[in-house]
């Protein structure tokens, strides 16, 4: 169910945020793993500042650009068991951190039904509204047109690319096939840990002070505590 007059976002300026409720937000499946008992959070701060219980970073539809810095930080990130699941905003080919991963796009698919499949999971018949499709990396959806959703393995995790990010938006989530395959991905994805949907991307900056910085770091609690003690 998509709840009316929640978090509308009339312009449509922020195609990706788990805030929104439009057909172009990522309220619904934030909602669908938080209700299916996935522990999730928005998350707000720098990529560098990414705790370590969080397992699976979603990046959907970024409103800011992903720095040179922040692009090297996610790598890494990815490197060390991490995943990334990843999709362009509406109407775009890609962008730089899909490139570092080795993934290119064209245009010249149809939209309709593409089949996917997954490890330990049925077949799955994806329902998407663009013709773009992704060079590189492997094949997890696709048709003879080519790969609408692609994986890479970086180190020992993965970068996950939709061509469309109308599949995991709520306009496209209420999809059978499309919700049960991102559920699938994001318990692959987690492995147990928090996944993060990435707001500051989106303009949402909170708890950049540096005393919340310090607070939310575990030798910083330890300082303030001994600081208290004495």
């Amino acid at each position: 169910a998509k709840p009316k007059g929640l978090g509308r976002d009339p312009l449509d300026k922020k195609q990706g945020s788990s805030h929104y409720t439009t057909p172009s937000g990522g309220k619904a499946y934030y909602m669908l793993l938080k209700e299916l008992g996935f522990p999730v959070r928005r998350y707000e701060r720098k990529v560098e500042l990414l705790p370590p219980e969080v397992k699976m970073m979603v990046l959907f539809a970024a409103k800011e650009p992903v720095s040179e810095a922040e692009i090297e930080t996610l790598v890494a990130w990815v490197e060390k068991g991490n995943t990334i699941l990843w999709c362009p905003k509406r109407g775009e080919g890609g962008d730089e951190l899909m490139r570092a991963f080795g993934l290119g796009a064209h245009s010249s698919g149809t939209s309709g039904s593409v089949p996917g499949g997954l490890e330990g999971a049925p077949p799955y018949s994806l329902s998407i509204t663009t013709t773009r499709r992704l060079t590189g990396g492997r094949t997890l959806a696709g048709d003879g047109s080519g790969a609408a959703v692609v994986e890479v393995v970086r180190g020992s995790g993965r970068f996950v690319a939709l061509a469309d990010p109308k599949m995991a938006a709520n306009s496209g989530i209420d999809q059978e096939d499309n919700a049960a395959f991102l559920v699938h991905l994001a318990r692959r994805g987690s492995k147990g840990g928090v996944i993060a949907f990435d707001e500051f991307h989106h303009g949402f900056k909170g708890g950049q002070e540096s005393f919340e910085l310090l607070w939310d770091s575990p030798l910083g609690k330890a300082v303030v505590f001994l600081g208290l003690a004495a």
